[in-house]
Order: C-alpha cells, then sequence, then structure tokens
C-alpha cells in the first residue's frame, strides 16, 4: 500500500517538473523567427494601408464631390459611392436609386397588418455604403440620422426597421449630393463648362468580383421596389 501511494506521488511530481520546465533554446529559435515575420508582415499592411488610402483620398478629392460634408461619409466611402453610382443621370428619380442601391423596401400585408422587408437585390457594395453611413450617424447621438432613427423607433419600428428606414432616408440625400455636384461640376467656374464628376472618377474605379458586379442599370424597376 506504502508502494502505491509512493509512486503515485513521484509520477504527480515528475508532472509538476515538466510543467515548470521552461521551454528550451530551440523551441524559442522556432516561435521567435515566426514572431518577428508576422509583426514585419502586419508593418508593411500597415504602410500599405496608408499608402492606398491617401492615395484614395487625394483622387476623391479631385473630383470636386461634396459627399463628405453629409455626416458620417468619409473620403473611403465617397470613393465607393461614386465608383458604384457611375453616371449619376442615368437614373430617373431617387426611387430608382434606391432599389439600385438595395434599399427599397418591399411591402409585405398580412390582414391589416402592414410590414416592409428588406430587399435583397441591388449593388451590394453600395448599399454596404449607405449602411455605414446609417450606422455612423445613429453612433453620433446627436444630428439628423440619429433624431429620424429615434422617431421611428418611438413609432413602434423595430431597430432593423428603423435602420432600414434611415438607409432609405441616406439614399435620397446621397441622390440630391450627387445631382447638385453634376450640376456645377458641368458648368465649371465662370460659367464654363467643366468636367463632369464621372470623367473625374472613371480612373479609380473599383475592380470587382462577380458577385460584388454592379447591375446593368437602373432601367425595368420592380414596382414592388418603390419606396413607401
Amino acid at each position: 500500500m506504502f508502494g502505491h501511494r509512493e509512486r503515485g506521488h513521484r509520477h504527480r511530481h515528475r508532472h509538476s517538473a515538466i510543467r515548470r520546465t521552461p521551454p528550451s533554446s530551440n523551441q524559442l529559435h522556432i516561435v521567435e523567427p515566426s514572431a518577428v515575420d508576422l509583426i514585419a508582415e502586419i508593418r508593411r499592411l500597415d504602410k500599405r494601408i496608408t499608402t492606398v488610402t491617401g492615395r484614395i483620398t487625394t483622387q476623391t478629392t479631385a473630383t470636386g464631390t461634396t459627399l463628405t460634408l453629409i455626416p458620417g461619409i468619409g473620403a473611403l466611402t465617397a470613393a465607393r459611392i461614386l465608383g458604384r453610382t457611375g453616371i449619376v443621370h442615368r437614373f430617373p428619380t431617387e426611387n430608382h436609386f434606391a432599389a439600385y442601391a438595395g434599399v427599397a423596401p418591399r411591402e409585405v400585408s398580412s390582414g391589416d397588418v402592414v410590414r416592409h422587408r428588406l430587399s435583397r437585390g441591388g449593388d451590394r457594395q453600395l448599399n454596404y455604403a449607405l449602411h455605414v453611413i446609417a450606422l455612423t450617424q445613429i453612433a453620433m447621438k446627436t444630428g439628423p440620422g440619429r433624431v429620424f432613427y429615434d422617431r421611428k423607433r418611438r413609432e413602434g419600428k423595430t431597430g432593423k426597421e428603423a435602420l432600414r428606414a434611415l438607409k432609405r432616408r441616406l439614399a435620397t440625400v446621397v441622390f440630391r449630393r450627387l445631382f447638385q455636384d453634376a450640376a456645377r461640376l458641368a458648368v465649371g467656374p465662370a460659367g464654363h463648362s467643366g468636367t463632369t464628376l464621372q470623367s473625374s472618377v472613371t480612373s479609380s474605379h473599383p475592380t470587382t468580383s462577380t458577385s460584388e458586379k454592379s447591375l446593368t442599370g437602373p432601367t425595368k424597376i420592380n414596382p414592388t421596389h418603390q419606396a413607401a
């Protein structure tokens, strides 16, 4: 009996000693280069991101857009909107633009209850840009976006429904700003014909994968996708 306890004690002591044993120098040599390489790669990526961000900001500013005056829109989001929208005049109305962006909700009725469901169509990149703007404005606590969102919640809308309504409203704000910019840039200084917004953006139009490609155009919009 005593021998059995002694062997058990030695077994536990041996495992405890193994846990306390520091990594060997060979193990450290394996880990350290890997960590150093990862840190170096992160630094290279950070530098690359900074460079590309600066380049996009410069190109966006050069277009003459005033989208960045809208709360929640920075240079990168403005560039995304410009690139995904193309020529704004191809959209007959703001409803067509909203449907193209996938923020025109579909009305769904059940008895006396009328609800609006999310539209799964549209350009997902443009939809994402509006989503980011909406979340940013809601987080600001003050301003028209937050006021609009809170009002929708008081009206009985769920958080998701209020967010969708705000995105639809922002689509109108963005569309009108794009139209104003296009008209201003087309006239140019001193009333002369100037460079259009689209021609300034064409060279920096983002490359898209198959899943991210824009719709062919705003024509033939389903009436059920029109905003209420």
